[in-house]
């Protein structure tokens, strides 16, 4: 309890001596929120490699360990002040140090880049589940007057609210 008391003490201490900075931090944080993922991705990845410091330790053999000197404007911050400045959750973040670690300032790939997804439909199937509801709107369906659209020339047309999803799709 005492450690988490002195962690938001120190926060607080942080973020009040950062005011001066805020309207940079406004920004800068603005303007990320502007990059697409991949651009923010990289933006990210480049600061983190900046911020990089790496230990020696000899005891029992050699071994490294990177660790990380949070900066913003030339004034040293904690991790919680600047993830909020560059618009980045924890679990976010640490994942980006992991990718750094691994394969340095590249971009990143995500999910389904390249694969099929698993939760994709076969052509014949849409084809099939629109012609079930066209003509089930053609039976039971109450055509609206045809708004005036640029493109489109077909009236709305509304579904009873009578009968449920699942009692239509079991008929």
């Amino acid at each position: 309890m005492l450690y988490l008391l002195t962690t938001v003490i120190a926060q607080k201490n942080v973020l009040q001596s950062f005011s001066t900075f805020r309207e940079q931090a406004y920004d800068v944080s603005l303007s990320v929120r502007e990059f697409t993922k991949a651009e923010r991705d990289i933006y990210l990845l480049s600061k983190l490699e900046n911020l990089e410091i790496t230990d020696s330790v000899f005891r029992g053999g050699k071994r490294e360990r990177k660790r990380y000197r949070y900066s913003f404007q030339g004034v040293e911050i904690c991790e919680f002040t600047w993830r909020n400045v560059y618009n980045i959750g924890r679990s976010e973040f640490k994942s980006l140090k992991q990718h750094l670690n691994e394969n340095g300032v590249t971009p990143r790939s995500y999910g389904l880049s390249g694969r099929k997804s698993n939760h994709g439909h076969s052509f014949e199937v849409i084809e099939n589940t629109i012609k079930f509801i066209e003509r089930y709107a053609d039976e039971f369906g109450l055509p609206l007057p045809a708004a005036p659209r640029a493109t489109d020339n077909t009236p709305p047309i509304l579904l009873p609210c009578s009968e449920s999803n699942k009692y239509v799709h079991s008929k």
